[in-house]
Parts: structure tokens; C-alpha cells; sequence
């Protein structure tokens, strides 16, 4: 099974809680630092991944349209996380909405019986989930209305709690991690 992750932010952070999620669970590999091109993720295939794994958790990262529609095609991830839609490399694309369009290229890839997980709280998110052939669309993040929910955040010096509800189950999590913005890139591995 692939996954592939992409977003403005946070792909590297949902890509290695994942990983660390799923592990016990799991023959995994992932790309390793910030390997995120199609050319970075080819040799990754080509040089580290067996008949052994089960999983595959690939970054996807772009700086022009179609990069990721590319990545996409090597990996063919069943499962596609969308964590953000901001003005990070805003001038690589010269609008929003053409950055937009180039990070819902992972979502347009998914197949029919996959799964399209979106950050809940950030509008573009869910109105590219909207494009996805993906039957299942899973809304993560800390407000109303998202699938797997995170709620009680508290940052400390030293780590963050955080309670999650998702499919009517509650967890409560405390994770030595610095910043309350991991709590999103957390709640996406989880969804």
C-alpha cells in the first residue's frame, strides 16, 4: 500500500508520525528527508523498496504543475493526505490557485477505491477532496465538523497534549514534540 503525502507544509512531519504509527503494524518505508521529487522518489524504488514492505509512505513536493500528477504515476498511492494549501512558493506558481491545483494533483490520482485524507480546517483543502475519484474522503483537524478531531490542545515547553476523537473512540495523547502546529501534521498521520 502507498500513501503519498503532499502540501505546502507539514509533509515531512505527517510522513514520519505516520511511519511511526504504523510501524509496529507494518513492514514500512518512506522517503527519506526531504525527498520529494519524482526523480528522488524513482531511485528510492528502485534502490530500497522490497517484497518486504507493506507500506510505502512517499512525500510529494512541486514546484510546477505536474510534478506531483508525475510522482503520482510511479507510485500509484492508494491512500493520498493533503495537509495545507498556503502561499509557500507562491512565485514558483504565480497564483494560489495554480498552487492549489498542482498539490490536488495527488488527490486527482487516487483510484476510485482509495482514500483522500484533508485538512479539515483549510478550505482549499476540502474543496480540492471534492475533485478526488476517491469514494472515501477522511476530514482531519481541530474543528467541528472533521472525522478525526483533535480537541484540549496544550503546548508545553517540552511536548503537547492532545485529545482525539475519531470513529467514536477518544485518545488522549501526550508527545514530546515543540509547537502546537505539529498538532494538524499529527492529527493527519492519525486520520
Amino acid at each position: 500500500t502507498t500513501v503519498g503525502i503532499t502540501g505546502s507544509l507539514g509533509k515531512s512531519s505527517t510522513k514520519e508520525f505516520l511511519s511511526l504509527l504504523t510501524g509496529a503494524l507494518f513492514h514500512v518505508l518512506n522517503t527519506p528527508a526531504n525527498i520529494n521529487t519524482d526523480i528522488g522518489i524513482a531511485q528510492i524504488i528502485l534502490e530500497d523498496l522490497t517484497e518486504q514492505h507493506t507500506l510505502f509512505v512517499c512525500e510529494m513536493g512541486a514546484y510546477r504543475a505536474g510534478e506531483i500528477a508525475r510522482a503520482a504515476t510511479l507510485v500509484s498511492p492508494r491512500i493520498g493526505i493533503l495537509t495545507a494549501v498556503r502561499d509557500q512558493h507562491l512565485a514558483l506558481f504565480g497564483s494560489l490557485e495554480k498552487l492549489a491545483r498542482a498539490k490536488g494533483e495527488l488527490l486527482r490520482a487516487l483510484p476510485e477505491t482509495g482514500v483522500a485524507i484533508v485538512n479539515g480546517d483549510d478550505p482549499r483543502c476540502v474543496r480540492l477532496a471534492r475533485e478526488s475519484p476517491a469514494a472515501r474522503v477522511v476530514r482531519y483537524g481541530l474543528r467541528e465538523g472533521n472525522d478525526v478531531r483533535g480537541e484540549e490542545l496544550s503546548v508545553y515547553r517540552d511536548r503537547l497534549r492532545l485529545t482525539v476523537r475519531s470513529g467514536g473512540a477518544t485518545h488522549h495523547l501526550e508527545v514530546p514534540l515543540l509547537g502546537g502546529h505539529h498538532a494538524g501534521n499529527l492529527l493527519g498521520a492519525w486520520a
